[in-house]
């Protein structure tokens, strides 16, 4: 009995191996030729298969972006370094230098520029069109570097054209600097003027391109008569407070001084005033003459008008504004 059950197991299993056989003989059959897309397809039949399929596909697409992402990124920051070094070179070429070598200036434009985009959170193309502009005025590398920070926050501040505002702050530079102490150097004084304009902005009726429209007219005959940056300024200032504005308030002013300067005995007698026709002309001095005489009552102020028609000058109204608010 046990040799017959032994015999009976042994032929089972031979059986079992012999239609196992069959079966990977056919499934060879079936799949010769065919490729591991023809696998995929049929695994895509079942649920099991689908939800591993997507698993692939996700996983695929997520590796991709990844590296497309990283590639955008490297090419982002590349174009951006290729930016910000053109347009600090773009503005070094304006800018004056008498000992810096073109390698180690572009280095400290580098160096501040960056510095100065961090500071204020503006792009490489507004710091360097401000540089840009400084240099082009006839600057030294130096001084457009020390100006950078102090007129970045003037703009900034004011929401004023970068061009035309750069432009008059370094002009006024140009102009003024003698008249102004700074144990900065040109960084200090560029300071104190954008200091200046930033108070004017914020205490008085006017517009940052209404004071640089007045100080294109002014600013020369203004030197002339003795009057300093800060005075100008606040001459523009009040003449804007009372509605005589931008370039008009500059060229009323100029054209006043102009039409004094060339008689100005006869304007001292008019308004009983001390004008020494030797020395320049006061402009300050003399409005404060005027105004002690209309304080005491010894001339009103449709007087100074008559005085003004009767000596054929012009801008009475911008003389009076003045000569009321002089001690302002």
């Amino acid at each position: 009995k046990e040799r017959a059950a032994i015999l009976d197991k042994v032929e089972k299993e031979q059986r079992e191996y012999t239609e196992q056989r069959r079966s990977l003989a056919e499934i060879q059959r079936r799949n010769e030729g065919k490729t591991a897309e023809h696998f995929r397809a049929s695994v895509r039949t079942t649920i099991r298969g689908f939800r591993d399929m997507m698993k692939s596909q996700m996983a695929w697409v997520a590796g991709y972006g990844l590296m497309f992402g990283a590639m955008n990124f490297f090419k982002t920051s590349l174009m951006s370094v290729i930016t910000v070094q053109h347009e600090f070179a773009r503005a070094m070429r304006t800018a004056r230098s008498e000992t810096t070598k073109t390698s180690g200036l572009l280095a400290e434009y580098m160096n501040v520029g960056v510095s100065s985009m961090i500071k204020f959170g503006q792009k490489s193309e507004m710091v360097g069109e401000v540089l840009y502009h400084l240099g082009s005025a006839g600057l030294y590398a130096h001084e457009s570097l020390g100006a950078l920070n102090s007129t970045m926050r003037l703009i900034i501040g004011t929401e004023a054209d970068v061009g035309e505002t750069t432009k008059m702050i370094a002009g006024i530079y140009n102009n003024f600097s003698q008249q102004i102490l700074s144990t900065e150097g040109a960084m200090g004084k560029f300071k104190y003027i954008n200091d200046v304009i930033v108070a004017t902005f914020r205490d008085h009726q006017v517009e940052i391109k209404e004071l640089r429209d007045g100080l294109k007219h002014l600013s020369a005959m203004g030197k002339e008569s003795n009057l300093t940056f800060t005075e100008q300024v606040g001459v523009l200032a009040t003449l804007n407070d009372h509605l005589i504005k931008s370039g008009i308030a500059g060229r009323s002013v100029q054209t006043m001084l102009s039409k004094i300067s060339k008689t100005p005995l006869a304007f001292a007698k008019a308004f009983d005033i001390k004008i020494n026709p030797l020395m320049p002309m006061n402009l300050i001095d003399i409005l404060t003459q005027v105004n002690k005489n209309i304080s005491k009552g010894a001339m009103s102020v449709q007087e100074v008008g008559n005085v003004f028609d009767r000596l054929g000058l012009r801008g009475a109204k911008t003389f009076i504004t003045l000569v009321k608010y002089v001690d302002e």
